[in-house]
């Protein structure tokens, strides 16, 4: 019984601690975890340009811009290799 139970505690005690999941937008912004978005055409734009609150207004103002050739040409090289490849708008 004792076995069973230090085991069991050294499994405990050795396990990383999980992470917290992620609930909203904010989150993601604050967490410092790597993402992207792709914004399709001007309509998508202007409303990202024209949002006051948190965190859309964030996220419009520390975008890195990639050109639209470089996504296309992401999209293909992930269809054809497998690879996940970044496309889009990406965080700094």
């Amino acid at each position: 019984m004792s076995a069973a139970y230090g085991g069991s505690l050294r499994a405990y005690l050795l396990r990383p601690p999980s992470p917290s999941p992620v609930n909203s937008l904010s989150q993601v912004v604050s967490s410092g975890l790597p993402w992207e978005m792709v914004l399709y055409g001007a309509e998508a734009e202007d409303f990202m340009a024209r949002q006051t609150e948190e965190p859309i207004r964030t996220i419009w103002k520390d975008k890195v811009e990639v050109p639209y050739e470089a996504v296309a040409f992401q999209r293909v090289r992930r269809r054809r290799t497998g690879d996940d490849g970044g496309h889009g708008i990406r965080h700094r």
